[in-house]
């Protein structure tokens, strides 16, 4: 899923202090308002957020337009990462372009050439999931560990990427006094499905080794965020299975 949003006329400047506080107290450095949100929102919502600086990427269409091309590297690909480190791309991992460079090494670390800098006006907010499979593979062959990575390795909920974005685009215009300056971006190519699992009461007694009332069983299954019911005919139990699980 690839969801982004671009806001302009951004000031620049530390985030208020209780932010500041809270993300020192996780073990993250505050940096700027912007920068800020994208951690903050991770730690609280639990998905990994991106901001890159919109004039810095490449222009196409006689400058009109920005270009943001997600596809997997090639063979001796390189970027310097926002740690300032250069580093060779395994062939294979996801990557950002824009026509001209590479932005964004995906799930791991963004591009030092789009980074957010005192001096941004626009930026693109940005939040989305990848194949959990090859960003611990990329991960691991560079060898780079991040917070983001070891979210994104374990899989996230695919409901949560567009409250998080709607979460940092709150906490921008309230802490950059920005403003949005476009319509919402969401290419979702596997929209989540609703998984339904059932199981007999006699089953479930003899998994549990306890027998349980049927009230009991609905208000647990319910407390844990499944949509769960009894059917005293059937004696079959019916949850169904939320996205963050």
């Amino acid at each position: 899923r690839f969801s982004a949003i671009i806001i302009e006329n951004v000031k620049i400047a530390a985030s208020p202090k209780i932010i500041r506080d809270r993300l020192e107290k996780a073990g993250v450095r505050a940096l700027n308002n912007i920068i800020d949100i994208t951690n903050y929102v991770m730690l609280e919502l639990g998905q990994p957020m991106h901001a890159f600086d919109y004039d810095k990427l490449g222009a196409i269409n006689n400058g009109t337009e920005k270009l943001m091309r997600l596809r997997a590297s090639r063979a001796g690909e390189k970027l310097v990462t926002l740690d300032g480190t250069p580093r060779e791309i395994p062939e294979g991992s996801i990557v950002i372009d824009d026509g001209e460079k590479i932005i964004d090494l995906c799930g791991i670390m963004g591009g030092e050439n789009s980074a957010i800098s005192p001096s941004t006006k626009r930026v693109i907010l940005f939040a989305q999931i990848y194949d959990p499979v090859v960003v611990r593979t990329t991960s691991m062959s560079l060898p780079l560990r991040t917070e983001a990575v070891q979210r994104f390795e374990k899989g996230l909920d695919p409901e949560m990427v567009l409250p998080a974005l709607a979460q940092s685009v709150k906490m921008a215009v309230t802490n950059a006094k920005t403003a949005v300056a476009g319509p919402l971006i969401d290419i979702n190519s596997q929209p989540f499905k609703l998984h339904t699992v059932t199981m007999t009461s006699t089953r479930l007694n003899q998994y549990l080794s306890v027998v349980l009332s049927p009230e009991e069983v609905v208000a647990i299954l319910k407390s844990l965020g499944f949509s769960s019911s009894f059917d005293e005919k059937l004696a079959i139990y019916t949850a169904a299975v939320p996205s963050f699980r």
